[in-house]
C-alpha cells in the first residue's frame, strides 16, 4: 500500500519521528504570481495548488519558469503581483524568514551547505542561531529523524569531503530539522546515480507519507511521472496542464 494511498491509515506521531516532527500542514495555494525580469517574462498568471501529504510534480523545460515560482514561495524572489496562501493564511512575498516560519523549506540543484564546515555545523547554523555547538549534543530529534528517513551521514565530517549524495541528504535533513512541512527539491536528481535516483524517491515517499507535501522540479518526466501524485507542466512561464 502506498503512503499516500487514502486507504492507508495515517502515521502516529508517537511511534513516526518523521510525522511527529511534521506539525500541521496545509494546502498552499499560488494564485495569479506573475513575475518578470526586465523584459522577460518568467512567470505569466501562474497558479495551482499543492495539497499536504502529497508528491507534486513541476516539469517543463529548462526556462520554463519551474524554479522561479518555487523561488517565489521561498521568499527569494518577490513577485511583480499575485499572492500565497497556507491553510487559507495569506503567506507574505519576499521574505525567506516568512517562508521559513510558514513551513516552506527548499533544497536547491546548487546545494546551499557550507563546505569547510561539519554536517553538525551546517545543521547547528540552521536550527541553534549560529551557535556551533558539538556534535554530541545533536538533539535526538535530530538522530530520530536522520535513522527515520535511513540517513547514514557522518555529521563530525567536512561538507567537502562528504559524496554528492550524502551532501544532498544533509541538505533535506537540515531543511526537515527546522520544521519544513513543505519540501521543494529543484532537480535532485542532476547529481546522482540511479540507485542513488532510486533511494532518493523512496525518500521522497516516506516524507510525503508522513503529511508533509513535496515538489519535485524536473524535466525528466519519466522520473517525475514514477514518483509523483500530482502533475504541473509549465511551458513559457505559465501552467499548461494540472492534474493527478
Amino acid at each position: 500500500m502506498s503512503a499516500n494511498d487514502p486507504s492507508a491509515s495515517a502515521p502516529d506521531p508517537a511511534t513516526d519521528p518523521l510525522a511527529a516532527q511534521a506539525g500541521a500542514p496545509g494546502t498552499v495555494r499560488i494564485e495569479s504570481l506573475t513575475k518578470s525580469f526586465g523584459a522577460l517574462l518568467a512567470n505569466d498568471d501562474v497558479s495551482f495548488e499543492i495539497p499536504a501529504g502529497r508528491i507534486l510534480g513541476l516539469v517543463g523545460e529548462n526556462g520554463a519558469g519551474k524554479t522561479t515560482v518555487m523561488n517565489v514561495l521561498a521568499g527569494l524572489y518577490l513577485p511583480d503581483r499575485g499572492a500565497i496562501d497556507i491553510a487559507g493564511a495569506p503567506l507574505r512575498l519576499g521574505s525567506p524568514k516568512a517562508s521559513v516560519a510558514a513551513g516552506i523549506g527548499m533544497v536547491h540543484q546548487q546545494l546551499k551547505l557550507v563546505e569547510t564546515l561539519s554536517g553538525f555545523e551546517n545543521l547547528s547554523l540552521a536550527r541553534d542561531r549560529g551557535r556551533l555547538l558539538q556534535p554530541s549534543q545533536a538533539s535526538a530529534d535530530v538522530r530520530a529523524l536522520m535513522a527515520d528517513l535511513g540517513f547514514a551521514i557522518d555529521l563530525a565530517a567536512q561538507v567537502w569531503q562528504m559524496p554528492l549524495a550524502v551532501r544532498q541528504q544533509l541538505e533535506i535533513l537540515r531543511t526537515l530539522a527546522i520544521g519544513a512541512r513543505l519540501l521543494i527539491l529543484d532537480e535532485p536528481t542532476s547529481v546522482l546515480s540511479p540507485p542513488e535516483t532510486v533511494r532518493l524517491f523512496e525518500i521522497v515517499r516516506r516524507i510525503a507519507g508522513s503529511g508533509r507535501a513535496v515538489v519535485l522540479i524536473s524535466h525528466k518526466l519519466g522520473e517525475v511521472l514514477e514518483v509523483a501524485d500530482d502533475l504541473a507542466v509549465m511551458r513559457a512561464g505559465r501552467v499548461v496542464h494540472r492534474g493527478p
